[in-house]
């Protein structure tokens, strides 16, 4: 949203949908030690695939961190 219209739906410019996905992080479960951890967003990468999403684990995380 943009200050002073709040009344209208959300934007869908791309600088502002690209503002809104990286304000919104990725939380998703670790299939071997079920910790859930937070995927930081990156808009060059590929989005990850259901098969990807099925067996993640956190040894696939790229954030060393």
């Amino acid at each position: 949203y943009r200050d002073d219209q709040l009344d209208r739906p959300p934007s869908n410019e791309l600088e502002v949908v690209k503002r809104r996905q990286a304000a919104v992080p990725m939380l998703i479960q670790c299939d071997k030690c079920l910790k859930w951890r937070r995927l930081p967003y990156t808009s060059n990468a590929a989005p990850l695939t259901q098969a990807q999403l099925e067996a993640w684990r956190c040894s696939d995380n790229v954030d060393v961190m």
